[in-house]
Parts: C-alpha cells; sequence; structure tokens
C-alpha cells in the first residue's frame, strides 16, 4: 500500500480533532540506544554463546491499561518525560504528572482552560506546555510563564530541542526556533518564507533527525546541519526508523505522530488503528512486517490520540481507553497459538524447544522457525529430553523418539486392568522421565513403569508425583510427604521420622549438592541421610515448590507459585555451610513476563537448554531467560518530597521549611518514578533525632510522625530499584518546627522560677508550722511553770518551814540529823524545781548544759545500776534554735536513761557533734543490744521509742535506734543544720 498523508489546513485539523480522530502531535523521543543499532541488526538482539533473540512482536511485549478506574484522564493528545523520570500527559481535561502509580493533576486553577496539544520537557528541565488556541506555557522551577509567538493563533502540535539547546515549536503552518525571549521563523523549504506549509506532523528520527511532514513530501535536518532535506513522505517514514526505502506503507491518515521504539520499529497511528512497522532480516534478505494493534482482547481496533516512548524503551498509548503501556519483560515470551493450556516442554539438542499443550493443538518445535508437528497427534501429555539429545513424546498410544529429524515409536505399557476399548492411554501420562542409560521411566495407569530397552516392567505401583533419575537409582515422590528411592528392585521411604518436612513432594531434582525436594511447605536438601530446610532473607520459605533446576554455575532456579526464584551458587555454599543463614534471592513474576498462573503446571515446567537458556512454562505461556546475562532493571529513581503537613513542596528549591507554632505530628507525602517496575520500588526513611536507623515503608508513598517538639529536623527518604538496589545518596527535607509560647526558653524558665517560688512558699510555710507548733508549746510550758510556782512550789516551801520548826522542837539528835538531812535535800529539790521552772518559762538555745545535766541524771542512775558515764562533745559549739534544743534535751535525756535501765552494760557515753550539714548526737553503750531494729519497738511501745521519733521528726531530724559496730546498742539522732542552727552558715558563708 502507498503510504499518504492528508493535507488539512488548521480547519480540517480542527474537525478531525472534534471527531477524535486526530490529535495535535507532540514531539518524538527515542532511547539513547536506538541510535546506536545498526540496520542489519535492528530486529535482533545477541543472548547466549550468540544465540540472536528474534524481534518482539507486540504479542510479547507486557501491555498495562490506565483507565480512569486507574485514575488517569481521559481525552489524553500530549505525552513527555521529564528529567526526573515522571510522565507527563495532557489533553481535554488538563495536566497530569504520572509516578507510575498515581495521576496528579497539575495547575489546575493556574492553567487556560484550553485543550493541551503538546507537551515537552528539555534538558534544563523546564515543561513545555502548547494548547489548542496557539498558547505557549512554560513551567520552570514551579513558576508558569506565558510564552505567546505574538502571531495568530494556530494550535501547537509539537516542541523539540536541538542538540545545541534550542528549542522549536511546530504549528500546522510553520516552525518556530526560541532565540531569546522572542520567536523566529524557520524556513523548512524553500517555498516556506513566500507561501508558508502546511505541516501534518513532526517527528524525531532514530538518529536524532528532525522531521516535518507536509502533504506528500517529508523534510528531515540532520543535528549537524543547518537546512532541511526533501523526501517523498515514503522516503521520509522509511529514514525515520531506518527501514528499507523501496517499501510502500499505510496509507490511512495519521491521528498522532508516529514513533520509533527500541527496536526501531516505526507506531503508526491512524484512522483505522495502530500499525507497527519493522524489518525481519535473513541470509534471504529482509521482509518488511506490520503488526496490527488492536485492543487488549484483539477485538477492537485501537484509536490513538497520543503516542510516545520514554527513556527506559517503554511505549505510551493513549486511546478512547485511556492510557496504555507496552514494556519489554526480562522473561521473553513465545508467541503461542491461541488456547494453548498447560503447556509441557522439553529443549533438544539442537537448542530449540519442544512445547505441548492439553488443547489438541500439535506439538511445537520452536528454533529459528516454529514448526507444528501434527504427526504426533493432537494431544501429548508428556515430554522429556534423553542424554542423547533426542526428545520423547507421549501420544494416545504409543511413545515417540524424535531425533535429528528421524522418528521411531514404541508401545505404551499395557494395564491388565484397564478399560476395554480406551485406545487413548498416552493422554494419561503424568510423568515421564529418561535415564542415564536412555531407559525411560513413565507415570501411567496411576503407576510408575519402567522400560529397560527391551520390555516394560512395572517398578512402582502407585503414581509418582515428581521424578528424578539418577545412574542406579530413581526418586519417587509422593503426595504424603514420603520419598521413595528404587534401586535394583529394592524400595526404601524417607518419611517425617527422617527428616522429611515438604508436605506433597512436588520436584524433584538431583543436585552438586544432593537431591533437592520441594513440595506445598517449602524446600529442603537430602545431603547423605540428612535434611536441611533452605529459607530466604525476609521469612521467604519458598511454599508450593512446582519444579527445581540447577544451572552449570551453581544458581539454583526455584519455580514456587509467587514466581521463579534465582539463588545465587554462593548463597547455597552459605547455606549449606550454616543451615540457620538465610539465603538471598532474585523474584522473578508477572511483572517480568511471567504471564497466567505460575508453577500450577505439573510436568517440569522449568527447563534448560542446551544453548543455555532457561525455559519456564506456566498456565497459557512460555518464556525464556538467559540466566548469565539477565537485563537489567531501571536504576533506583530519585525521590521527591510532594508536601509536608499539606504545603506543597513539588517544586521546592531544597531550603528549610518552616512550620506552623505548635505543630506536634508531621505527614510527608512522597513519590518516585516507577514507570517499568512500581510494585517492585521499595521505599526507606528516617528522621534524624527520632529514628534509631531506617525505616522500611515497602510501597507506601507517605510518612507520618507525632509528639514532635520544636527545633530543626533532617527528613531523608530514598527508593529502591526492582531488584532491591539502594542508591547512593537519598532525598532529604530539613525542617523547622516553631516554637510556640509554652515551648519557648523564656516560658520555661518562667516555669521553673514560678516551681522554685512555690517551693520555698511551701518550705516558709512548713518553718512557720513549726515556729508556730514551738510557740504554742513555750505558752503552755510558760503557763505549767505559773501553775507549779503558784501552788506546787508554794506547798513545798510552806512543808520545809514546817520541817524547820519541827526541828526546833526535837532534842534526840540523831533525830534531829536526821530530820535536818531531809530538809537538806527537800531544799535542794526545791532549788533544782525552781530552776525546771525557770526552764520552762524560757528554753535555752544551747547545749551547753547537756553534758552536766545528763551527768547528774547519770550519777544518780549509776548509784542505782551500777555503771559508768562518758560525754565528749566535737567541733565548734554553735547556738541552737530553742525548739530543737529542747527536744534534744528531752531525747538525749530518755536514751541515756533507757540505756542505763535496760541495756545491762557496764558504760554509757553520749557523744554530742557540731557538724557543718547537721547536729548529731550519739549514745552508745556495751551492753545486751536491741532485738531487731527499732521498728519493732515502735510498735510495741517499749522505752518510748515511738515518742522519742515523734519529737525528732517534730523538728525535721530523724531517729535511728540499731546494734553498735562493737556490739550493744547505738542510737544516733541527726538533725539538719539549716533546722538546728539559729544562725546556719550555707553556701554563702561558706564562700565568704
Amino acid at each position: 500500500m502507498m503510504f499518504t498523508l492528508p493535507v488539512p489546513g488548521i480547519k480540517a485539523l480542527l474537525r478531525t480533532f472534534a471527531r477524535a480522530l486526530i490529535v495535535t502531535c507532540m514531539v518524538l523521543d527515542l532511547p539513547a540506544q536506538a541510535a546506536d543499532v545498526d540496520l542489519g541488526r535492528a530486529n535482533d538482539k545477541v543472548g547466549v554463546q550468540g544465540h540472536p533473540v528474534p524481534f518482539l512482536p507486540v504479542d510479547q511485549l507486557q501491555r498495562t491499561l490506565f483507565t480512569a478506574r486507574e485514575g488517569a484522564p481521559q481525552g489524553i493528545y500530549a505525552i513527555t518525560q521529564d528529567p526526573q523520570g515522571y510522565l507527563w500527559v495532557g489533553g481535554s481535561s488538563g495536566l497530569y504528572r504520572f509516578d507510575g502509580v498515581r495521576f496528579e493533576k497539575m495547575f489546575e486553577d493556574k492553567l487556560p482552560a484550553i485543550l493541551i496539544s503538546a507537551l515537552f520537557a528539555d534538558k534544563d528541565g523546564s515543561l513545555w506546555i502548547g494548547d489548542l488556541r496557539g498558547g505557549i506555557t512554560r513551567l520552570r522551577n514551579g513558576v508558569l510563564t506565558q510564552m505567546n509567538r505574538g502571531r495568530s493563533p494556530a494550535t501547537i502540535m509539537a516542541f523539540t530541542q536541538r542538540t545545541d539547546g534550542a528549542l522549536w515549536v511546530g504549528t500546522a503552518s510553520s516552525l518556530d526556533e526560541l532565540d531569546g525571549e522572542t520567536w523566529r521563523p524557520i524556513h523548512v523549504s524553500a517555498d516556506s518564507p513566500k507561501t508558508g506549509i502546511d505541516v501534518n506532523l513532526y517527528g524525531k528520527g532514530w538518529d536524532g533527525s528532525y522531521w516535518v511532514f507536509s502533504d506528500r513530501v517529508a523534510y528531515r535536518r540532520l543535528p549537524a546541519s543547518s537546512q532541511f532535506e526533501r523526501f517523498t513522505a515514503d522516503e521520509g517514514m522509511a529514514a525515520m526508523a531506518g527501514l528499507p526505502a523501496s517499501t510502500t506503507y499505510s496509507s490511512a491518515a495519521s491521528t498522532a505522530d508516529m514513533i520509533v521504539d527500541r527496536y526501531r520499529a516505526l507506531w503508526v497511528p491512524t484512522i483505522d488503528g495502530l500499525l507497527r512497522v519493522h524489518v525481519e532480516t535473513s541470509t534471504d534478505g529482509y521482509q518488511l512486517v506490520t503488526e496490527r494493534v488492536r485492543t487488549g482482547d484483539g477485538s477492537e481496533e485501537m484509536e490513538v490520540t497520543a503516542a510516545y516512548s520514554d527513556r527506559d524503551g517503554n511505549v505510551w498509548i493513549a486511546s478512547s481507553r485511556g492510557l496504555e503501556q507496552f514494556r519489554a519483560t526480562r522473561f521473553t515470551p513465545l508467541s503461542l497459538p491461541a488456547g494453548t493450556y498447560r503447556p509441557t516442554i522439553a529443549a533438544d539438542d539442537d537448542g530449540a524447544l519442544w512445547v505441548a499443550s492439553l488443547s489438541s493443538l500439535p506439538p511445537l518445535r520452536v528454533g529459528k522457525l516454529t514448526e507444528a508437528h501434527p504427526e504426533f497427534g493432537g494431544y501429548v501429555a508428556c515430554l522429556a529430553r534423553a542424554p542423547d539429545g533426542a526428545v520423547w513424546l507421549s501420544a494416545d498410544s504409543v511413545l515417540h523418539r524424535y531425533h535429528d529429524g528421524l522418528t521411531r515409536s514404541i508401545p505404551l505399557p499395557h494395564e491388565s486392568g484397564a478399560p476395554k476399548g480406551n485406545g487413548t492411554p498416552g493422554r494419561g501420562c503424568a510423568g515421564l522421565a529418561v535415564g542415564t542409560r536412555n531407559d525411560i521411566w513413565l507415570d501411567i495407569y496411576s503407576k510408575l513403569w519402567h522400560w529397560d530397552g527391551h520390555e516394560w516392567n512395572l517398578a512402582y505401583p502407585k503414581t509418582a508425583l515428581s521424578l528424578a533419575v539418577q545412574e542406579d537409582r530413581v526418586w519417587v515422590g509422593r503426595p504424603d510427604n514420603t520419598l521413595v528411592v528404587l534401586e535394583q528392585g529394592k524400595e526404601h521411604r524417607y518419611t517425617k521420622l527422617q527428616g522429611i518436612d515438604v508436605g506433597a513432594v512436588s520436584a524433584l531434582y538431583s543436585g552438586k549438592a544432593g537431591l533437592w525436594m520441594g513440595g506445598n511447605n517449602g524446600l529442603m536438601l537430602k545431603r547423605g541421610e540428612y535434611f536441611q530446610r533452605l529459607l530466604g532473607t525476609h521469612g521467604e520459605r519458598f511454599l508450593s515448590t512446582a519444579d527445581i533446576v540447577e544451572l552449570d554455575n551453581g544458581d539454583l532456579w526455584i519455580l514456587t507459585s509467587r514466581g521463579a526464584y534465582r539463588v545465587a551458587a554462593g548463597e547455597i555454599k552459605a547455606a549449606i555451610a550454616a543451615p540457620s543463614h538465610a539465603v538471598g534471592y532474585e523474584l522473578f513474576d508477572q511483572d517480568d513476563g511471567l504471564r497466567g498462573s505460575i508453577g500450577t503446571v505439573q510436568l517440569d515446567p522449568l527447563e534448560v537448554g542446551t544453548d543455555g537458556r532457561l525455559w519456564i512454562a506456566s498456565q497459557r505461556s512460555v518464556a525464556w531467560i538467559d540466566p548469565t546475562h539477565i537485563p537489567p532493571v531501571p536504576a533506583p529513581p530519585p525521590v521527591s518530597i510532594d508536601s509536608l503537613n499539606g504545603k506543597d513542596l513539588r517544586f521546592a528549591d531544597g531550603r528549610e521549611v518552616m512550620l506552623e507554632k505548635g505543630a506536634r505530628s508531621i505527614d510527608v507525602a512522597y513519590t518516585a518514578a516507577t514507570l517499568s517496575l512500581p510494585g517492585r520500588s521499595h521505599f526507606r526513611y528516617v528522621l534524624h533525632g527520632i529514628d534509631d536507623g531506617w525505616q522500611d515503608a515497602g510501597t507506601q508513598r507517605s510518612a507520618h510522625y507525632s509528639n514532635l517538639g520544636p527545633g530543626h529536623y533532617i527528613f531523608l527518604v530514598e527508593a529502591s530499584s526492582a531488584d532491591g538496589v539502594w542508591p547512593a545518596s537519598a532525598t532529604r527535607l530539613s525542617f523547622e518546627i516553631l516554637p510556640a509560647f509554652y515551648q519557648t526558653w523564656w516560658f520555661k524558665g518562667l516555669c521553673i522560677l514560678a516551681a522554685l517560688l512555690v517551693a520555698w512558699s511551701l518550705y516558709r510555710m512548713h518553718i512557720s508550722r513549726i515556729f508556730a507548733s514551738h510557740q504554742a508549746r513555750v505558752r503552755e510550758r510558760e503557763r505549767i511553770a505559773r501553775d507549779l510556782h503558784d501552788s506546787l512550789l508554794q506547798y513545798f516551801q510552806a512543808l520545809l518551814l514546817h520541817a524547820h520548826a519541827a526541828t526546833s522542837g526535837l532534842t534526840d539528835g540523831v533525830a534531829r540529823v536526821k530530820l535536818e538531812k531531809v530538809i537538806q535535800i527537800a531544799g535542794e529539790a526545791l532549788v533544782e524545781g525552781r530552776d525546771k521552772i525557770m526552764e520552762l518559762r524560757s528554753v535555752s538555745d544551747s547545749l551547753d548544759a547537756l553534758p552536766n545535766d545528763i551527768a547528774r541524771l547519770a550519777q544518780l542512775l549509776g548509784d542505782i545500776h551500777a555503771m559508768e558515764f562518758s560525754v565528749e562533745v566535737h567541733g565548734e559549739l554553735r547556738p541552737l534554735r530553742p525548739a530543737v534544743a529542747d527536744e534534744v534535751h528531752a531525747i538525749s535525756h530518755e536514751l541515756v536513761a533507757n540505756a542505763f535501765r535496760h541495756s545491762q552494760g557496764t558504760h554509757v557515753r553520749l557523744d554530742l557533734y557540731y557538724e557543718r550539714q547537721a547536729l548529731v548526737a550519739v549514745v552508745t553503750d556495751d551492753g545486751r543490744g536491741i532485738d531487731g531494729d527499732s521498728d519493732a519497738a515502735i510498735k510495741s511501745g517499749h522505752w518510748g521509742i515511738a515518742g522519742m521519733h515523734e519529737r525528732a521528726k517534730q523538728i525535721g531530724g530523724s531517729l535511728a535506734i540499731g546494734r553498735g559496730p562493737q556490739g550493744g546498742t547505738r542510737a544516733t539522732l541527726k538533725v539538719p543544720a539549716r533546722l538546728a542552727y539559729s544562725r546556719h552558715r550555707g553556701l554563702v558563708s561558706r564562700w565568704r
């Protein structure tokens, strides 16, 4: 077909746009690596041992559709990608940014409410926005600036940027270059300065050239050139993608710009649908292949409104259905016939793969060409590769052997109990393996049979869930957590008693380290008679293992219902050396090209080809990978901080953010451009001063902290690549929480001062209560003294007068002497009583009299109890508060009296210490000692101890009574200096 381009003017363009069939065009970006591909290998990559990987047709690309359900806007007419990797889309509903997970509407209230027709992100990070009415807006660092050309309005169709940084903008009638702040016209053809040019499409070629299509003419300007070259439209399309120039192309009108993908295939959106054109080369030359890209289910043509190829090679197609991504995966799926179900695979010696299916399709041999082999029937249940390179296939009633194009057959075993007339017993094949001597093990009729080269023999009367054949034995996995080994006609069983714990033994593999076995409960290794479980990091147990393969380099591949795990040989060695070691691994799943349910195929879904490729069969597909050259995933993306407590930081310049006063919690929203594998990238963050280390956020793109105080904080966040690699540096957010008035230093100082004042007031109140109590006691003592003086002493005085009178009348000398002795004692008692009354009237503020006072008491008590007494004063004498002196007198009297009465010792001692920090009175004896401590005596009420404790407490002191260090009893009365001394010398006094 001849490719022709329409010749619409602006009116025709708008009419086509109104019908949603033609969209204003956008600049096309080609991945940088595309420029390094020569035409002869434009459709090939190089795999294992130089194996050419065929060009991937559309059905081998992973397709992901984003619709309104996922937040995608409708009516997308422009797409671009910024330097941070975000995808920007624009159209009838405004401007959106897409990070691979979320579509976020941008500048809703700041952009004109006009359809966006073109988008472009330049090298400086600015985003250029063109609209339907010819308006141009530049977005730089969050600031929108109008950059209108000052001409008649014409729909902006495309932007592009030259290698020297010059920006071009294309409309339906002109091409202009931005020179400083002004636009100047670019002459595309010699006639354009006079008559202008009607432009239909703009584009960028695989070699970096700039293209303008008009009617049946195309114009190209190479990066190093200053002029445009003229081509026909067909020549232009061919040169744009490096396709053969002699080929004709579709004549349907384009609805959006053409793009060139990573394989140099040309995507052509037309009103008849989306086409993908590429070249397949061979020894006979080349062949132009045109694919028609339909909707995912293939039922409808795609009405394309915009197309784009991003830096990772993903192709983005906007249509009436939404925004769809076409992505090459690390596993390359095969193109299989429709209806393929539960394929079985086996590789032959030529590097080809045999694929059989349970869907009545003939087996396929996939090599350089794909060949169907209907001679083997339409239902092949089992495939197996023999050590000699042959492939065995189970047909309805025979086993076929295929090798080097030759076929021979052997009959299936006959089961005596099988139903008569069953002409297709081969369809019941449940397992097939070939031994090192090319003997065959076949699971059929729910039994295991052995072909020794001459005849079939029943080897095991039950079905084998899995098989592993070694030179002189065969291992059979059973559904009941049992492993059976058949050797020289003998059977030996391993069960849970011997250490097996994998559940149904669905996978067996004889590896270098031993026998691997897997099941629904995980994976184990049999080494000798010892069974060891293999565990992975992050709690991985490899549950529901379906197959196991070990490569020549020692890497272990494990297929489970989650996907395919690759465990490096070094990790396996470490696990064998230390069974508790959790192995690292790499997981491949549907995002990597493993389509459909994985691990549900019973018969050996893992296969290593002779060319080194690893093949995996899933429920409805087969895919391969080069395990020694696994395609890398995109590098870890940079993280952007979107907001902090609702404050927009998407275009912040990195300055410290100030939060409102008194903020106690923060919410940080962040994201990263993860367009290829968004579910694989994980985030982690740390808030310095709060977190002890990195916090794993998984795929969550926000962080919350509470109970924060005022101050400066640094928040770090980073995103991993799809294979778990973290970047060298993290994104940094610095912010400060301003203090509320009650969090300021001066407010806290006032609070401390207020607390000190309250404490001082309480202290003063306590001292006041003590002095008030003392004054009350003084008044009471004075009252008692008055009463005693006015009554008791008067009576004593009268008594003495009578005694003197009686003495004068006595004539008996002996009686007179005795009576005079009584009068003398009574007089002394009267004097002492008068002195005591005077003490009650005015209590001394010193302890000067205490030693003498107690000495007299001791002399009286010593006559009765025959004990010695001594007293000693230590330190400089200091005046005491009256109340304290009185209580110390009373307590010391009581302690000395108790020692004389109860200690049963020979010596009592009183020591008075005038210390800097306290006044201390210590009474010791060498008697029998007190039983236990004073607490028991207090409770029992013995010796007045309770009263002495109360007296000590009243003056703010303490009394401790217990055994002395040398035996006997030791009582210590201690009163703090600030309460005991009338003029306490504190710190200020001591420093003078």
